[in-house]
This record gives C-alpha cells, sequence and structure tokens, in this order.
C-alpha cells in the first residue's frame, strides 16, 4: 500500500469554488489520525489521510441521495476495513471522523488528487467496488448516487468498462439482476 501525508508545507488549491484547505485544517486532520490510531510520528501514519479521502468519498455516495443509512455507515466501515486491512475500531473512528468533517469540505478534488497519487489501479477499482457497494446497501439505487459514483470513478481515471463491469459485478453478489 502506498503511504501519503500531505504535507503542511504546501496549501492544496481546491478547483471548486476557488477555496483552499489550509495548513491549520492539514493539521487538524493529521494530528486527529495520528492521536485516534495511536501512531508512532514515523510510522504508518501517512497512510491514514488517504483513509480519510476514501471515507470522504464513500460517504459523498452515500449522501448523494440525502439520506446516510445505517446499512450505507456499515458498508463504508466495511469497505475501509478490507481496502486498508483496519481494525473493527480503526474503521469506526475513521467513519466517525470522516462523518464529522464531511460537511466543511467545499471539495472533493484534494482527496481525488490523494488517492490518484497513492493508489494504484487495482487499489482504484477497488474503491470503486466499495462505492458501489455503498450505493447499493440500502437496496435501492438512486441517480444522484450513481452520478456520484460515474464522476468519482472519471476523476480517479477509470475507463467507463470499469464502471460497468464493477457495477455489475456488485448487482451479482447481492443477487440483483438490474
Amino acid at each position: 500500500m502506498c503511504i501519503f501525508r500531505v504535507s503542511l508545507e504546501e496549501n492544496i488549491h481546491c478547483h471548486q469554488n476557488s477555496k483552499f484547505i489550509d495548513k491549520e485544517m492539514l493539521s487538524k486532520i493529521n494530528k486527529w489520525l495520528d492521536s485516534t490510531l495511536n501512531l508512532e510520528p514515523d510510522n504508518d501514519s501517512q497512510q491514514h489521510t488517504v483513509q480519510l479521502a476514501a471515507a470522504i468519498l464513500l460517504i459523498e455516495v452515500s449522501r448523494a441521495d440525502y439520506d446516510i443509512s445505517k446499512e450505507e455507515q456499515q458498508v463504508i466501515q466495511t469497505t475501509l476495513k478490507k481496502h486498508f486491512s483496519l481494525t473493527d475500531i480503526e474503521a469506526t473512528n475513521v467513519l466517525n471522523y470522516a462523518l464529522k468533517e464531511h460537511d466543511d469540505y467545499t471539495s472533493s478534488h484534494p482527496f481525488i488528487r490523494l488517492i490518484n497519487e497513492e493508489m494504484d489501479i487495482d487499489e482504484k477499482r477497488s474503491l470503486l467496488r466499495g462505492l458501489w457497494e455503498v450505493a447499493y446497501a440500502d437496496t435501492k439505487l438512486d441517480k444522484y448516487e450513481e452520478y456520484h459514483i460515474r464522476k468519482i470513478a472519471d476523476w480517479l481515471y477509470l475507463s467507463h468498462a470499469d464502471f460497468m463491469k464493477i457495477k455489475h459485478q456488485v448487482l451479482e453478489q447481492i443477487g440483483n439482476t438490474e
């Protein structure tokens, strides 16, 4: 797994609304991740910013229909555990922090950039699978959930073939023949 920590030396430009995530916010995120996950300073703490980025995107899909169900939260937690090999407690902590902080973010682009820089194609496909699983967690696919997944897949440079193939794999997995 690739490791990355957002550098406090630079601001990450958010393309939407010309806003910036400032040093204070990045410091707050990194400090929380280190203390909550009980990490040593130079250990695997850099990876946790990528975990937060993935959690934010998963939440983005779950909130697309303006309703985040318990089933969707459970699927997000399961996806975080599988994708990043987290314990139940670590996945819960990342999810809770991402839920709490989600509304403070003005754009998904810094998180997309982080994922593009740090995940390989297979990891991105795995994340896309998680996005589809979240969308189908409540047994109904909302058009806005699909729209957000399509947009995220494009930003992650995943092909339309990957988008459709993974969607159909998830549908088969849950027994839906949509």
